[in-house]
């Protein structure tokens, strides 16, 4: 199998698109394989508990697909971007099978990453695949099985390893979990973990390449993904974030981002009465109750009752009956909700945060060339990493209301009424000055943006004062009007253009607002 077949499906903004034929569909639908024996659904699987929350960060969406179901024909779904497999065991109903169907996805294109044991080594009879089939199998991740396995590792060590990548929240221990040693089959694998025997040793088996990427997508060892040090709780060996954005191929692409809106991090209050059984079940007048006293003590937090768990990568504070019932732990709970009263954060309710989720998994992405994206419909945040350098062309971009960067990424903030957004991208040393006000941050929801150098209107909505900063073209006085209140606010842009404000009125149920420059 040649590597000239698998085209990377999203072309990398450094490429030259002088031959890229039109706008090109970004695919961003990973089939995530499973073995389907372990739990009564795929969310409840280590595959879904511990993917889910990765992918969602790299803007990506899981279909599940259990091994002991029908493959599906994926092989002309465009918007198929990978398959990656999370198998509790090494051993499946059809190996032979699966390995033709992940080879037929793979000659469309689509990459290949394997997360612990292939599955492939048995039948669920414990009738060995043939040597053939399994030499096909790791040509998929662009490895070759040398047959050894080491299964006695005190004398083995770590020879080389990625800094950031390997260790992430656990440190792979002195001595070593048995594994297979597999070797790479092309130059274009990059090798992230490799042990072994340190020193020529004889008769030692060849150095072990655990931790690998290249051109076809990924691979780590049984055993060197994650660990669980206690039942129920994992820790991951690997930066899953790092390891598969440089599998898949998305480190440059555009991330639908729900845990950012108006340019700040979600915070999601969650009462759960109940911490060891379900929120419903332990949920009662006198939990509730208390609930709606810490409520009034808090306006400006909005509080839902829900699961925190379902919540990825927002900022969550989570109360739960305990937290009521013991002084101390209630002290700890109240002091984190003073900070987040004044902290740089977006306070939304659950059910928001979950349409957010839904919203971003449905959008779609288009690549019009290396600096020009289309998304829609519905978007309020698109995230580019690694952008240091990059500043969003706002003169040749629509649905776009503002941008900013944060620890070497760009969130740029969409208009969510708009339904195909256009995002241009500039790689200028410097950002452009603001030719309309920009929305840096805001306390509330932005969206109906209309907008000129010296206006601009838009409908807000959120819970406490408006803490709002826009990029304005002159600095000087502006007002903030209220048109349904009557009401209206001086505020002064500096010298850097930037006002802030924080306008005093309610926005619970939405309110619109105007920002005029004061003649």
């Amino acid at each position: 199998m040649s590597l000239g077949i698998f085209r990377i499906p999203f072309l990398l903004p450094a490429l030259a698109f002088g031959a890229m034929a039109g706008e090109q569909p970004f695919a961003r639908t990973v089939a995530v394989v499973w073995d389907g024996s372990g739990a009564s659904t795929p969310e409840q699987s280590w595959a879904g508990q511990m993917l889910r929350p990765v992918l969602v960060r790299l803007g990506l969406r899981a279909r599940y697909v259990s091994v002991h179901q029908p493959l599906p024909d994926l092989r002309t779904d465009r918007d198929v971007r990978a398959v990656v497999s999370f198998l509790d065991r090494n051993r499946m109903p059809d190996p032979l099978g699966y390995t033709a169907w992940v080879e037929g996805l793979a000659a469309k294109g689509k990459y290949f990453v394997c997360l612990g044991d292939p599955g492939t080594d048995y039948d669920e009879q414990g009738k060995a695949t043939p040597a053939s089939v399994r030499a096909r199998f790791w040509k998929l991740v662009g490895l070759v099985d040398t047959g050894r396995w080491v299964a006695v590792t005190y004398d083995q060590r770590v020879l080389t390893a990625t800094n950031g990548l390997i260790g992430f929240e656990r440190p792979i221990g002195a001595v070593l979990p048995p594994y297979r040693v597999t070797v790479p089959s092309s130059s274009g694998v990059q090798s992230h973990l490799v042990v072994g025997a340190p020193g020529p040793t004889k008769g030692a088996a060849p150095k072990a390449h655990l931790v690998v990427t290249g051109p076809l997508g990924g691979y780590v060892a049984a055993g060197y993904s994650h660990v669980e040090p206690a039942p129920g709780r994992r820790q991951w060996y690997i930066d899953p974030v790092g390891f598969l954005e440089r599998a898949l191929h998305v480190a440059d692409a555009p991330k639908p981002d729900p845990s950012v809106i108006s340019g700040r991090r979600v915070l999601v209050v969650v009462a759960q009465a109940n911490t060891q059984r379900s929120v419903t079940a332990g949920r009662g007048p006198r939990f509730e109750t208390k609930v709606q006293r810490l409520a009034a003590e808090f306006p400006t937090l909005p509080i839902s009752f829900g699961a925190p768990s379902l919540m990825d990568g927002i900022q969550t504070i989570a109360i739960t009956a305990e937290d009521l019932e013991r002084s101390a732990r209630t002290s700890r709970l109240e002091k984190s909700l003073r900070e987040a009263q004044t902290d740089r954060v977006l306070p939304t309710l659950a059910e928001d945060h979950r349409v957010d989720s839904e919203r971003a998994a449905r959008a779609w992405i288009t690549q019009v060339d290396s600096m020009i994206w289309k998304v829609g419909p519905g978007l309020a945040t698109l995230r580019f990493d690694h952008a240091d350098r990059l500043h969003v062309d706002f003169a040749h971009s629509t649905g776009v209301i503002g941008a900013n960067h944060r620890r070497g990424s760009l969130y740029v903030a969409l208009d969510p009424e708009v339904r195909e957004s256009r995002i241009a991208l500039s790689s200028a040393g410097t950002r452009q000055s603001a030719v309309f006000p920009l929305l840096v941050d805001a306390r509330w929801r932005v969206s109906g943006v209309q907008r000129s150098a010296g206006e601009v209107r838009c409908r807000v909505k959120g819970y406490g004062p408006g803490e709002m900063t826009w990029q304005v073209p002159q600095d000087g006085e502006w007002w903030v009007e209220a048109p349904a209140t009557g009401r209206r606010f001086a505020v002064k842009a500096g010298r850097d253009g930037l006002l802030t404000t924080a306008i005093p009125l309610s926005a619970v149920k939405g309110l619109d607002i105007v920002l005029r420059r004061r003649m």
